[in-house]
Order: structure tokens, then sequence, then C-alpha cells
């Protein structure tokens, strides 16, 4: 006797739904590097920034913000729609700073 296909298929079909409609795997935030004015700066800064000793005396130069995922934040602009506190929530999700992009490492062909 032959078996249906269909079953299976249906029951992926329902749980892709479901996962649409959770939002899953597409973030909600994004986390970007800032100076203390609210000014975009490299991520390396935040990666130093978290090394550095905490003690008396410390005060953070830069810090993790969080914005609307898909906005471009180019170094040197304001974080004016973004905020310090880490999302929270059902669904919401933070995509890692981005480093670099199209044209960062290239360098002048010589010839």
């Amino acid at each position: 006797m032959k078996r249906s296909q269909s079953a299976p298929v249906k029951l992926l079909s329902a749980v892709a739904a479901m996962a649409l409609a959770a939002g899953c795997g597409r973030p909600t935030h994004q986390q970007v590097c800032g100076d203390t004015d609210g000014v975009v700066v490299d991520p390396l800064k935040c990666e130093d920034e978290a090394r550095r000793p905490r003690g008396a005396g410390f005060f953070p130069l830069y810090a993790w913000y969080y914005g609307p995922y898909g906005r471009a934040y180019p170094p040197g602009s304001r974080l004016n729609d973004a905020s310090r506190t880490p999302p929270s929530g059902r669904g919401v999700k933070v995509a890692s700073p981005s480093r670099g992009g199209f044209g960062s490492s290239a360098r002048p062909v010589s010839g």
C-alpha cells in the first residue's frame, strides 16, 4: 500500500507558519557602538571598552546601543532612535554589530 506524503508536508507547513508568525530568525534590533555623546564609532572601541579594568574612577567612554534592525548607522552619525538598554520581550532578537562592508578593505591598485 502506498503511503500519503501530504501529512508530513502539512505538518512542515504548519510549523513554518508558526515560526514566521513568532518572528523566528529575523532580528528586531541591532547592536551599535557609540560614544558617551551618542555618536556611532567603530565596534572595536566597545569591545576594547569591555576589557578595560573597572574600579574607582572608572568612566566608560563607549557603550553598546540598541536600535531598530535594518537602519544604517554609519560612523559619525547620531544614535537618536537607539537605547543603551538591551531590548527584551518575546520575539526580540539582537543582531551583532556589522564590521566592514563593501569596500572597507579595498586597497588602491597600482599599475
